[in-house]
């Protein structure tokens, strides 16, 4: 398998923010060349973060200047109730198709994470990881709106989930259940991949 191509700019910055956001570093109000000079970034890639976190509902424009963090956690709360709703369902939609090769290059990608001793950097192809997996699965549905749906999550977790907390112990038990839900679809077994996929979604919701 190939493998995710290093994060650009765009993800980098995101990357720094998270990090300093969790650390509680960053104040939740600033402005764009507050971030600037923070970074050393300029002031498109800046913009392009904010619209980014923006679009996910993370940050907001303040009246007249500047830029308010909203709180992640709440976020982080409705994105699992969404995503508990729309993933399975995207699993048993009647036009579902999966291709046998990205299957097998989902499995060769988890093998190869569960196998490499982890280490901070790790944080981001894991992510790229969970978010194809999750994207592909979505994309498979063949509704669209599935897909557009949890792209969007996708793009909201990056900003929560990127800065990794939770120890290698918790990225072998994650891709476990994302081989094992790989395993069903492949079997043609949607109605226990969806369920794997729902108990899979409510044990990360409850971390």
């Amino acid at each position: 398998a190939v493998p995710a191509p290093p994060p650009d700019e765009t993800d980098r910055l995101s990357v720094a923010i998270a990090r300093d956001r969790v650390e509680d570093s960053l104040p939740g109000d600033v402005s764009e060349a507050d971030l600037m000079r923070r970074y050393g970034v300029p002031r498109a890639a800046v913009l392009k973060v904010l619209a980014r976190l923006a679009e996910v509902g993370l940050v907001e424009r303040k009246r007249g200047h500047g830029w308010r963090f909203l709180p992640a956690a709440y976020a982080r709360d409705e994105s699992y109730a969404f995503r508990l709703q729309v993933e399975p369902a995207a699993l048993l939609s009647p036009g579902f198709g999966i291709a046998p090769a990205w299957l097998q290059s989902m499995r060769e990608r988890h093998l190869a994470i569960m196998s490499t001793p982890w280490r901070d950097t790790t944080a981001v192809a894991l992510f790229d990881l969970n978010a194809e997996f999750h994207e592909g699965l979505a994309a498979a549905s063949g509704n669209r709106y599935y897909a557009m749906a949890v792209a969007q999550q996708n793009r909201l977790r990056r900003f929560v989930n990127v800065h990794w907390t939770e120890g290698a112990e918790r990225v072998q038990v994650s891709c476990r259940e994302h081989l094992e839900i790989l395993e069903r679809v492949a079997a043609g077994e949607r109605e226990v991949a969806a369920a794997l996929m729902r108990r899979h979604l409510q044990l990360a919701s409850a971390l």
